[in-house]
Parts: C-alpha cells; structure tokens; sequence
C-alpha cells in the first residue's frame, strides 16, 4: 500500500482527531514501515495503547499485551 492510500485511509478513520498535515506524515511513515516489513519478512503486533496512525496501518495482529502474548512466535528448541 502506499502512502497516498494510506493518507486516504487514515482521513476517513481518523480524520475527525488528527490534523491533515499529522495524516500525511504518519500515512508516510507507515507506507515505509510496510515496505520494509514486506523486504524483510516481518511480523509486526501493535498493542492497542500504539499510537493510532500505526495501529490502523502496521501490524498484522492486533491486541492487549495477553492477546500478542499469545499471538507472538515462539522460539524452538534445537
């Protein structure tokens, strides 16, 4: 996604609380942070105390601190 499809998306959620010119740098920052979860193969969780424009953007799972608890990968043992 990029950021003018962000920007869109982040006005019509929070266009209500957050200036315009807030809108456009945040949907920016988060069309790079897309780009560079998808070069690097991340997995991103984003608590729900995150800052609003990320949160609606960024991560793949959503939640409280129980929830990504559970959702964040576990490493194996050998």
């Amino acid at each position: 996604m990029n950021a003018d499809a962000i920007y869109h998306d982040l006005k019509a959620k929070l266009g209500d609380v957050m200036p315009d010119a807030e809108i456009l740098l945040k949907a920016e920052v988060a069309a790079e942070v897309l780009r560079l979860k998808a070069e690097r193969n991340a997995v991103i969780l984003g608590h729900n105390y995150m800052e609003p424009a990320l949160f609606h953007t960024v991560p793949d799972f959503q939640g409280d601190s129980l929830e990504l608890s559970r959702r964040a990968p576990r490493p194996t043992s050998p």
